[in-house]
């Protein structure tokens, strides 16, 4: 019997009347798996879910900036064909699925639901066709990626399960059945859904050797999947928990301690079955609630000279993804919010501190297009889709306006007005994929949304900022797909869609959460710090920030990796 495990994620997001996420969990063998607490409750039976949002026009100190400065801002800077971003992300993406060992004999989960794409990678100097890969998804959909480093590692990088014999397995990397040649616009619903079925756009995978012993392998889970010795038992390099000083959360440790007590007691009494009774034993014991951005990047290795041509061309397909994104920035004259000398490969200031505290020309505020693409489920098949339907762009085209504007000729001046044909595109403003100040946080009123079954850990979420996004509602399975923005730069990771979508609905709202926020911002009486989940090595500005991605890498290869190098493509001169 196979049953799902439901993810519900309360939104930060005012203008987002339900916002969730959703993986989809299967349970090889006979093992139950119970619905999460927060399933289904309003949230006024959950206070550990009321919404924190700062309206930062609110602030008379930090007034909207003109719109006409805005728009002169943009002229400086390339626009890339949507085409090319498309392309790009598609050669980066994967389709993930996950093994997990559950405690003493319950069986192994399959975790088939999760976007991943490649962010850095490491070519091998004692082997020519191997490199290590740096998967970058939400942690959401980690959940379940249980105790994969050393228990030394995992203790010091406070990564552990409190299920200490929860392990995870294997990885599983998926693509399109056939290649995505089209990234063309399509209209909403019915004909994004038709074009990704009719054209072979579902998922095949190909999954690390699990190791002997363990009788339920690939073939057992409820997606086909092709076994490999060349892809290697994943590791987690970084997970977005815990990774603040204490000294940041100290003006609220308080506050944040009586709501999940509250919320602990409250569902403890409530579930009879304590399915997740071992997270609050280990907060028992810990006494601590790590704060979390939905962000964590696991690694594998992978042996080109082991895969078959199909995985071989994936593999380097998304390495030149990754090459040719640097390579188009480099190239670049001029970037928005990103200054080359300090990061080649990320802005350096996000669009709220540029909205708030660093104002400046080259920095904007606002995202006029918001491109995502992922993996969507249906029906328990994961499909390649791309958010931006045709409706979004309609009577927004200026060639398209000119060429079917009413002719005034045959205006008849004895009528009042001109009796203009049932299509005329009437000439409006486009409305941008991310607006000024569309944000949401939790620090404002200290009101975050409790998490008990990540890890065997009790989390509290989010730290920092979470971007509603327009024309986005990619279905449950394309989390931790990867965003750009229109000058082809990446922006955030997508996290969140709204509770009523349906698939192939893309015209909905969902949220991402950004890499970086470049500037201390007070939200009320509190302060959000300064952090970058890529490099957050620069003490100087990111003082309150512990670890990560590239300060985990020193801790997991002080020596550097198992070649003696410690190059990888984002960080050429050494992590």
């Amino acid at each position: 019997m196979m049953s799902k495990q439901k993810l519900l994620l309360i939104p930060m997001l005012s203008s987002i009347s339900s916002l969730v996420l959703l993986t989809s969990c299967s349970k090889i063998e006979n093992t139950k798996i119970t619905e999460s607490i927060s399933e289904n409750k309003p949230d006024s039976e959950n206070n550990a879910t009321r919404e924190g949002n700062t309206n930062l026009n609110d602030n008379k100190d930090n007034k909207l900036i003109n719109p006409t400065v805005q728009q002169n801002q943009t002229s400086l800077f390339k626009i890339i064909e949507p085409k090319t971003i498309y392309k790009e992300i598609y050669d980066r993406t994967f389709a993930l699925k996950f093994l997990t060992k559950l405690p003493g004999s319950e069986g192994i989960l399959d975790n088939n639901q999760g976007t991943g794409w490649l962010l850095d990678y490491h070519k091998f100097k004692n082997a020519n066709n191997k490199y290590k890969l740096f998967i970058a998804t939400n942690l959401h959909v980690l959940s379940h990626f249980s105790n994969s480093l050393s228990k030394e590692l995992n203790s010091k990088l406070n990564y552990y399960d409190s299920q200490s014999d929860k392990k995870v397995l294997g990885v599983a990397l998926g693509k399109t059945e056939k290649p995505v040649n089209d990234f063309n616009h399509v209209p909403n619903n019915k004909p994004s859904v038709d074009r990704a079925k009719n054209n072979n756009w579902n998922a095949n995978y190909y999954g690390n050797t699990i190791p002997t012993g363990e009788h339920n392998r690939w073939e057992n889970t409820s997606h086909k999947t092709t076994p490999t010795e060349a892809i290697s038992s994943p590791k987690i390099v970084f997970a977005a928990l815990d990774f603040m000083k204490k000294e940041a959360f100290s003006k609220y440790q308080d506050k944040l301690n009586e709501v999940v007590k509250e919320f602990g007691t409250r569902k403890l009494q409530e579930k009879n079955d304590y399915e997740y009774k071992h997270a609050w034993e280990d907060l028992n014991r810990v006494s601590n609630v790590p704060m979390m951005v939905d962000f964590g990047i696991f690694e594998i290795d992978v042996d080109l000279d082991k895969a078959d041509e199909t995985l071989k061309q994936w593999v380097k397909e998304a390495i030149d993804g990754v090459d040719n994104y640097l390579a188009r920035l480099s190239k670049t004259a001029a970037l928005p919010n990103q200054n080359k000398d300090v990061s080649k490969y990320l802005q350096t200031v996000d669009y709220v501190s540029a909205f708030k505290t660093q104002k400046h020309p080259n920095n904007l505020t606002k995202a006029k297009d918001v491109y995502i693409a992922g993996y969507p489920v249906d029906g328990k098949v994961a499909w390649w889709m791309q958010n931006n339907p045709s409706e979004r762009y309609e009577m927004q085209d200026e060639k398209q306006n000119q060429s079917m504007k009413f002719d005034f000729s045959k205006f008849d001046p004895s009528k009042p007005f001109p009796i203009l044909p049932h299509n005329f595109p009437f000439r409006r403003k486009p409305t941008e994929g991310f607006s000024e100040n569309n944000v949401g946080e939790k620090i404002t009123t200290v009101t975050p949304t409790i998490f008990d079954s990540y890890w065997g850990r009790v989390l509290a979420a989010w730290y920092g900022f979470q971007y509603n996004v327009n024309f986005s509602s990619l279905y449950y399975g394309a989390s931790g797909s990867l965003a750009y923005n229109e000058y082809g730069q990446m922006i955030g990771i997508y996290n969140g869609v709204s509770s009523n979508v349906q698939f192939g609905d893309l015209l909905k709202n969902g949220s991402i959460a950004p890499f970086l926020q470049s500037s201390n911002i007070e939200a009320g009486e509190n302060t959000i710090y300064a952090y970058n989940l890529i490099d957050g090595t620069n003490k100087t500005q990111f003082g309150m920030q512990k670890n990560s991605f590239r300060e985990n890498l020193r801790v997991i290869y002080p020596n550097g990796f198992e070649d003696g190098s410690k190059e990888t493509k984002l960080f050429d001169k050494g992590y």
